[in-house]
């Protein structure tokens, strides 16, 4: 019985250290308004591009799950190593949009500001 554990738990941490973690970076950013007045609650979009050239060579997207800066304007994700489109916006403000790379083992750092949207002049968020 001891034997049968002791090679189940080898086999099970030799599994765990022979895997490869996937290649990612962080992405970090701030929103503010022309004022540097900064943005909580603007909605991040984050949409990557793959190649499947090995399979069917066809081009998709996904859309990670979407990120809310906090009070101090400021949005953080891990993302794997890529291309990746950033859509940022907030109801009062023109939305805004960037490509950006994402390296292995690197952070990226990005700083949205957003313009007020003249036909919501006077609203109050």
């Amino acid at each position: 019985m001891r034997l049968c554990t002791l090679l189940f738990l080898v086999a099970v941490l030799s599994i765990g250290f022979g895997r490869t973690d996937v290649e990612s970076g962080t992405l970090r950013g701030v929103v503010h308004d022309v004022n540097g007045a900064v943005v909580p609650g603007a909605r991040v979009v984050i949409q990557s591009w793959k190649s499947d050239m090995k399979n069917s060579g066809r081009v998709t997207y996904t859309i990670d799950p979407v990120l809310v800066t906090d009070s101090r304007g400021e949005f953080s994700s891990r993302l794997e190593r890529g291309r990746y489109d950033i859509f940022i916006s907030y109801p009062i403000f023109l939305p805004k949009a960037k490509r950006i790379e994402i390296e292995a083992n690197k952070e990226t750092t990005l700083d949205f500001e957003l313009k007020d949207d003249p036909r919501t002049a006077g609203v109050v968020y």
